[in-house]
């Protein structure tokens, strides 16, 4: 996802300095990985961008872990528009998706082996940062700002001054 995102960012610098060739270059970069993206990794099942098993461990296919990366294509500008229900519902969901009560989990509240340990559990804020930029991105703003607002006191609460 990072590198579709900015190669399109490179695309539009090339823009700013007139450089049409370069401009072009890395919007077809950015098309084609956004593009394997959408239809590689999307698994409509779970309403998530899955990690892709491609060698024989475990097996060929989806990953069982719902990531909290899972979310990060929202940061695409060609993101199919009937997905963006779906990711904002488990992006609030409180059962099966990331609305811990430290936002956003890193993995999913129902997937097996979720803990407090850092990486099946709790929040990192990098993580954060980046998926409420990419909610104002698809104009979903309140949802944004809830989350950064979440973030901010989970973090207050645990930073004694």
């Amino acid at each position: 996802m990072f590198v579709a995102r900015e190669t399109a960012l490179l695309s539009q610098l090339a823009t700013y300095l007139n450089d049409t060739a370069a401009h072009d270059r890395w919007a077809a970069v950015s098309a084609s990985v956004a593009k394997d993206i959408h239809q590689l990794l999307w698994d409509d099942t779970s309403g998530l961008y899955m990690d892709l098993f491609s060698g024989p461990t475990p097996k060929p296919g989806f990953s069982s872990v719902k990531a909290v990366t899972g979310l990060m294509p929202l940061w695409l500008p060609d993101l199919p528009k009937d997905r963006l229900p779906k990711l904002l519902a488990a992006l609030n969901d409180e059962t099966h998706g990331f609305n811990a009560s430290a936002p956003l989990a890193t993995v999913a509240l129902d997937t097996d082996g979720f803990s407090t340990d850092m990486w099946r559990g709790p929040m990192w804020l990098n993580t954060n940062w980046h998926v409420a930029l990419a909610l104002l991105e698809q104009r979903e703003q309140a949802t944004a700002v809830k989350l950064l607002r979440r973030t901010v006191d989970v973090v207050s609460a645990l930073v004694r001054f």
